[in-house]
């Protein structure tokens, strides 16, 4: 092994993937606590359990891209999954992080702007649910929207080579994302 392959083994595939599962873990731990102590009681308890769900699932996709980098897994369903799904997936879930921070720095927003309006809306469960399925609608489309040409940046390419020897010819075929 190269010192770069083992330098790649030891970063990309132990390292990340040992805090990936401790994330993991810990996002689990605080949806488990906030749906023990909080669950119902107002939006930004449901908004934060919508951002560690998000979160879990970068930790998820970084992990799966993580593993075809260290460890060189030569699957086929993994070949084909990293440019149309992994990739792609990896970048949706960054945003929509990002998207309901800051649709809940929005709502905490209304509620420092527009204290006894916010505080009445939130006695009323409908008008909580609307405002969370609005916020988790337009979070996933924005997130999926602007992450669309992932989808098409990588594809796979299998590449056949053959190899001379003196007995006659070797064909071999090989990968290449793109």
């Amino acid at each position: 092994m190269k010192e770069e392959e083992v330098i790649n083994f030891w970063v990309n595939g132990v390292c990340t993937n040992m805090v990936v599962i401790c994330g993991i873990f810990l996002n689990c731990f605080a949806i488990h606590i906030i749906r023990k102590r909080y669950d119902g009681v107002n939006i930004f308890y449901q908004m934060l359990l919508r951002l560690l769900c998000f979160d879990i699932c970068v930790l998820l996709t970084w992990m799966n891209l993580s593993l075809f980098t260290a460890f060189r897994l030569n699957n086929r369903i993994i070949i084909e999954m990293v440019p149309y799904f992994s990739y792609p997936a990896t970048h949706i879930a960054i945003s929509a992080s990002t998207f309901m921070t800051l649709a809940i720095a929005h709502e905490r927003y209304l509620a420092v702007k527009y204290p006894l309006k916010y505080s009445e809306d939130m006695k009323t469960p409908k008008i909580l649910t609307r405002r969370l399925r609005i916020y988790m609608i337009m979070v996933l489309l924005i997130s999926i929207t602007f992450n669309l040409p992932y989808f098409f940046e990588l594809e796979v390419s299998y590449i056949e080579f053959s190899n001379k020897t003196t007995n006659g010819s070797l064909v071999h075929s090989g990968m290449c994302i793109e």
